[in-house]
């Protein structure tokens, strides 16, 4: 698939009640690397995992840090065959109502 890669607007995600995982989106969205951020406000971590993640189990991110997540692959020049369905994960937090932001590059089609 030819294509260029876009920017896509950043996903926040608001954990209301610490201990519920909230998925970061209900559409497929197909993407070789995205990265989860824990503002600095938030009141402690964040936590990155699938649906049945806790706030003990998932890849904890601190307040004021981010974490990449990658497939590995070069975005630009290989088709997207490894890739991660934002769709499939979630976001729990140690703390009600703190919020986690998402960002991606997906790759578009090219007329």
């Amino acid at each position: 698939m030819s294509g260029v890669i876009n920017f896509a607007n950043p996903i926040t995600v608001t954990v209301s009640s610490a201990g519920t995982a909230v998925q970061v989106t209900s559409t497929s969205t197909n993407v070789t690397s995205f990265e989860v951020h824990c503002p600095a406000g938030n009141t402690g971590s964040v936590f990155v995992g699938n649906s049945s993640i806790l706030n003990s189990t998932g890849a904890p991110i601190a307040k004021g840090t981010a974490k990449n997540f990658s497939t590995g692959r070069d975005s630009l020049m290989d088709s997207i065959t490894d890739s991660y369905d934002l769709s499939l994960i979630y976001i729990d937090a140690a703390n009600s109502g703190d919020t986690a932001i998402v960002t991606y590059f997906e790759r578009v089609a090219h007329p």
